[in-house]
């Protein structure tokens, strides 16, 4: 928890270096970086599946410590994949293989609610956007999916186990208002869920409290949540002003596209 709360304050410093000396073209070159490595995870997936094909249940994680990690990472990079195709436009051809590579992959790891942040996410950059003819094609393609889906469940085997799941959830965020109340204030630390249940029988075991809400205030307490609010608070302050203030504002819409995306998937996870 120690060692996270080190990386988190490096990851602040470094952020708001980069907010100064970021330009377009770098910040373009990055989205493309994440693209190509994101077909380097795909292989490394399908290897890892190939491996485990005797394991009907196995979920790829790789290296990103939870396997719904993994899917978010790759939900955010079709969602940078939307961005590039509706105002780059050159080499859409790429973007769309690398979009599919990564459902491969996210198909893979047996995430249900990361294809909901795409639907989200897609569906707020286009409509930022204005590209209503785009978004009525991606709102028919996704209906089609959810029939093919009721039709042939099986392709989806942890359909079936949304009940599960469900009941999971609610034992877990059972569990953090529990631990919440023994340091209501200033939280643990990091990683206080995994902590406090890691091989504690009669608690179910798990990375965090799967909630956006419960997971700092169980972490940080209400001292340490208002302060990262704050924070929070200021960043999207800024961005809604640039997206009044310049005329090239597609960078912020690429912003609100994928905090909406995340902010609905972090309701029942904490990716």
């Amino acid at each position: 928890g120690i060692l996270c709360s080190v990386f988190f304050f490096l990851v602040i410093v470094i952020s708001y270096y980069a907010r100064h000396i970021l330009t377009s073209e770098i910040f373009e070159n990055g989205l493309n970086l994440c693209c190509f490595m994101s077909l380097f995870i795909t292989v490394c997936a399908i290897i890892d599946k190939f491996f485990n094909l005797s394991n009907l249940e196995y979920r790829c994680t790789l290296w990103f410590f939870n396997t719904n990690y993994l899917s978010t990472i790759m939900a955010t990079v079709i969602i940078i994949c939307g961005y590039k195709v509706v105002n780059i436009k050159s080499h859409a051809l790429f973007y769309y293989i690398t979009a599919f590579c990564c459902a491969v992959t996210m198909y893979l790891c047996g995430s249900i609610f990361a294809f909901i942040e795409i639907f989200v996410g897609i569906s707020i950059l286009l409509l930022l956007n204005r590209r209503h003819f785009m978004l009525s094609l991606f709102l028919i393609m996704v209906c089609f999916g959810i029939v093919f889906l009721y039709c042939v469940p099986e392709i989806f085997p942890r359909l079936a186990q949304t009940n599960i799941t469900t009941d999971n959830r609610i034992l877990i965020w059972d569990a953090s208002m529990n631990f919440i109340k023994e340091s209501p204030f200033i939280g643990k630390g990091f990683l206080t869920y995994y902590l406090l249940t890691n091989g504690v029988e009669g608690i179910f075991n798990s990375t965090h409290a799967h909630n956006l809400a419960l997971e700092p205030i169980l972490s940080f307490g209400l001292v340490g949540s208002f302060i990262l609010i704050c924070f929070i608070w200021s960043y999207y302050k800024k961005a809604a002003e640039c997206k009044e203030l310049l005329r090239d504002n597609k960078t912020t819409k690429l912003i609100l596209a994928i905090s909406a995306a995340v902010l609905v998937h972090a309701t029942t996870d904490m990716t």
